[in-house]
């Protein structure tokens, strides 16, 4: 995970909180072009045990890096805004 290292539910910071919105990046996603599926079966797992205890809100902006990989464009689907799009829709 990120914070140093320290899995989600160890975040002191939570006591009290009623909801937590965790943002995972594209370079967390994925790594040379494809995704990090051990990683995400992880998080997901973290994220599952957590929402036994509080609401979670997950975004992404990975959608256009998985689905530039999976498609083959070029500048990481972001050379135009329909390769965006395409990728978007496809991540």
């Amino acid at each position: 995970m990120t914070a140093g290292s320290m899995a989600i539910d160890q975040l002191s910071q939570l006591r009290g909180a009623r909801r937590i919105v965790i943002k995972v990046g594209s370079a967390l996603l994925v790594e040379r072009a494809q995704p990090r599926a051990d990683w995400l079966a992880t998080l997901a797992g973290e994220i599952a045990d957590l929402r036994k205890k509080i609401e979670v809100i997950v975004v992404s902006s990975g959608a256009i890096a998985l689905g530039a990989a999976r498609l083959g464009l070029a500048k990481g689907g972001r050379g135009s805004l329909a390769d965006a799009q395409a990728s978007a829709s496809v991540g």
